[in-house]
């Protein structure tokens, strides 16, 4: 007991050796009762700092007796996911000798929890998506090369062994090596240690492959390197799904693969904790053994001879690249599908060689192979290859398949912006009113009933148990645009959301025993079908995203875990509405809730404001490109311009959590940044009405449109947080003639603006 957090494990000579956060220790049972007396420390040898994600992973050990382990970054300013090398060697693979000297190997890694020795010898080492790492790479690790993330530059001659750091958003001019396996996001988001296959054949046939830990999508992956003009490169497969937190794997001396899981906060398929174990079952199964690059397209042979003829219709190919920069990894780049010139099988039926036209180096090349069965019937498992083309064989030329681009917008990353978070924080504050029935609860089941949730209080889930009367509903919350929620279902549980024309879509959990499955269904008002999927379910007690693009002629998609799963279905009354968690399934969990508007654009609709203003008390102007933030103590940016009686203003509004910002109308305040200390919140019309739900998330953009409409001798105030109607207001008419102002308060954080503009 009172280990801190080991992430790496090894044996050595009856000891065994413990990778803590602070130190590599060697535990001892010095009288044979399986409780370790002394705990030593053999080396602590690295930086650390009191960063929440300063974790250090491990611990294989290679022919020479080294142990191999490697350094998490911290995670920071200007991001949550941003990674720093506060400390020596954050971001490096080291390497501890026999003699307990610690030696730094290699650099440029974010977030490694996976380190490994292949049955080569060739040192390896996962890491995870975030800033520089477009997605889950598989690096073969040479001492002194740079992997890609900067930040661990630092300790280097180059910056003066930590005098100084590179810049955290420019891609530094250092040589790089690219990862031997980019490992597609919708496999993996969060990769833990891979291990290779040295049972002698007590697992199967994939003598000497890797297989990877996967967290997030609960897998354990396969794959296989080769070196083609000394650049390494491979392969990448699925392997065995729904196997819950995998974040390690080990191989055992029968030849059982043993698994370690945990979520501890990561949010990784469940169970989030505990040991497996997968055996054979001595049957072979009809799999892609080897997938290798040649000249002109791939190789692949089979566990099992090809039954029937295979052609190239049967082979859909397509390869992408990915962005390198500091954002939070990367969507695919550069799509392409692959025509696909010629299919030949071996004489033994054993090898396809699949020839394709317009291969290039710097992609990854994914080839699905359809309708391909083995000798005997058996269906090909897994009929899906992806391949990191660094070199192309045969003619010497390689590139990277992340490439530097320019970098995203400054300050911060946007990856919320534009979305409405209806549940966020206070969960009940959207709502048009809280309902008996729904209740805030964790994401857990009752241990002697899968069908029921547990009865713990927790702020994890909306719960409606069954006795929910009404249903939740966000008036107006439904417009052209995106809709997306999280889900989590007991088992056989059932949810609902309404869309607009009495159309709604109901997901089910439909988990048989052993068998998972699931249904999503669109059903229009009477009840009859429009479309349904029973893909990408992950079963009960899982975590489930939920993503409806939709139209003015109705759904354009339905998304499942980041997959589509269905496309183009009409709905009658297009897509206006009020959105609805439907209290007539359950029992059904919500966690969220969020809708993406498709707002217009107010350059080509507005009447721009002149750009000159003036200052008012003790604020700091930064303009870039339009953008104006605002900052330093109390104080107001003032345009010099009346307001009609009746118009609206719009503007595209940002803060820092801390930062207190608003638009002045003249003596009437509109809040666009939140009160420090969970006051009110943006879209609030002081001393008239108060908005409790914070519906923008802090850094991110997004809209606020303020409606003047002439009552009397006064004016009627509406405020709409991204097409949300929010608050309303009558107030004298002199409070809302202008000048408009911007205005912050708080010597900390920022508001920022653009598109400040009036309609009349």
């Amino acid at each position: 007991e009172g280990l801190w957090e080991g992430l790496g494990l090894n044996q050595i000579d009856g000891d065994v050796l413990v990778l803590q956060r602070s130190e590599l220790s060697r535990l001892r049972d010095m009288d044979g009762d399986r409780v370790a007396e002394r705990i030593d420390t053999i080396t602590n040898d690295w930086g650390l700092t009191d960063n929440y994600h300063e974790f250090a992973f491990g611990l294989p050990r290679d022919a020479q007796g080294n142990l191999y382990f490697s350094l998490n970054l911290a995670f920071l300013n200007p991001e949550w996911f941003h990674g720093k090398s506060n400390a020596p060697y954050r971001g490096w693979l080291l390497r501890c000798t026999p003699d307990g000297v610690v030696e730094p190997v290699a650099m440029g890694f974010r977030s490694p929890c996976g380190v490994g020795i292949d049955a080569q010898g060739r040192v390896l080492i996962t890491d995870n998506q975030g800033d520089w790492m477009a997605s889950s790479p598989i690096f073969a690790v040479n001492p002194g090369e740079f992997h890609g993330h900067p930040a661990s530059l630092r300790w280097t001659e180059h910056y003066d062994h930590g005098a100084s750091e590179p810049k955290d958003k420019q891609p530094p001019n250092v040589d790089r090596t690219s990862p031997a396996i980019w490992i597609p996001y919708d496999w993996s988001r969060s990769t833990g240690n891979l291990v290779p296959d040295m049972t002698g054949g007590a697992f199967g046939p994939f003598k000497e492959q890797l297989f990877v830990a996967e967290l997030t999508n609960g897998m354990v992956l396969r794959a296989e390197l080769e070196d083609i003009d000394g650049v390494t490169q491979g392969a990448v497969w699925p392997f065995r799904r729904q196997v819950g937190s995998a974040c390690r794997v080990l191989f055992s001396p029968e030849g059982n693969l043993i698994l370690g899981m945990t979520n501890r906060g990561w949010g990784g398929l469940g169970p989030g904790h505990g040991l497996r174990r997968i055996d054979w079952t001595g049957e072979l199964p009809m799999e892609m053994l080897h997938c290798r690059a040649v000249p002109g397209g791939f190789d692949i042979e089979f566990t099992r001879p090809v039954q029937g003829d295979m052609t190239a219709s049967q082979v859909h190919a397509r390869d992408y690249d990915y962005h390198w920069w500091w954002e939070y990894g990367s969507p695919e780049q550069r799509n392409r599908d692959l025509r696909v010139e010629s299919v030949t099988l071996s004489q033994d039926r054993r090898h396809v060689q699949i020839r394709l036209d317009d291969l290039e180096p710097g992609r990854v090349v994914r080839l699905k192979l359809n309708d391909v069965t083995g000798e005997g019937g058996h269906d090909l498992l897994h009929p899906e290859v992806a391949y990191t083309l660094n070199v192309l064989p045969g003619t010497g030329t390689s590139a990277h398949p992340a490439k530097p681009t320019r970098p995203p917008a400054k300050r911060i990353a946007e990856t919320d912006s534009g979305w409405l978070r209806l549940t966020w924080g206070a969960p009940w504050d959207s709502f048009s009113q809280r309902v008996d029935g729904w209740r805030l609860g964790k994401a857990a089941l009752q241990e002697d009933d899968a069908s029921r949730f547990a009865d713990d209080d927790g702020h994890d889930l909306l719960i409606n148990d069954g006795s929910a009367v009404d249903d939740l509903v966000v008036q107006g919350g439904l417009q052209p645009g995106m809709l997306s929620f999280g889900l989590w279902l007991p088992e056989g549980g059932r949810g609902g959301v309404s869309l607009p024309g009495g159309t709604q879509l109901i997901v089910s959990d439909t988990t048989n025993g052993d068998t998972v499955s699931g249904l999503i269904q669109v059903l229009d008002s009477t009840g009859a079908q429009l479309g349904a999927s029973t893909s990408q379910w992950m079963g009960p007690g899982q975590w489930h995203r939920v993503e409806v693009a939709l139209s003015s002629q109705g759904i354009e998609s339905v998304r499942l875990q980041d997959n589509t799963i269905l496309n183009d279905i009409a709905i009658q009354g297009g897509a206006h509405g009020d959105l609805r968690l439907l209290a007539s399934h359950a029992p059904v969990g919500f966690a969220d809730v969020r809708v993406k508007p498709n707002l217009p654009d107010l350059e080509s609709s507005a009447l721009w404001l002149a750009k000159e203003y003036h200052t008012v008390g003790d604020v700091d102007v930064d303009d870039d490109n339009g953008d104006m933030y605002v900052s330093g103590g109390t104080g107001e940016i003032v345009f010099d311009t009346s307001l009609p009686p009746q118009c609206t203003i719009h503007v595209d509004t940002r803060f820092q959590p801390l930062g207190l910002g608003w638009i002045d109308l003249g003596g009437t305040r509109v809040l666009l940044g939140e009160s420090p200390g969970g006051g009110p919140k943006t879209g609030t019309i002081v001393g008239r009405d108060v908005v409790r739900a914070g519906l923008i998330a802090d850094k991110s953009w997004g809209r606020v449109s303020i409606e003047l409409t002439p009552h009397v001798a006064q004016r009627f105030v509406t405020v709409r947080v991204g097409g949300l109607p929010v608050a309303q207001a009558i107030v004298p008419g002199d409070t809302v003639s202008g000048p408009l102002a911007v205005g912050h308060q708080v010597e900390t954080g920022w508001v920022a603006v653009r598109n400040l503009s009036l309609v009349q």
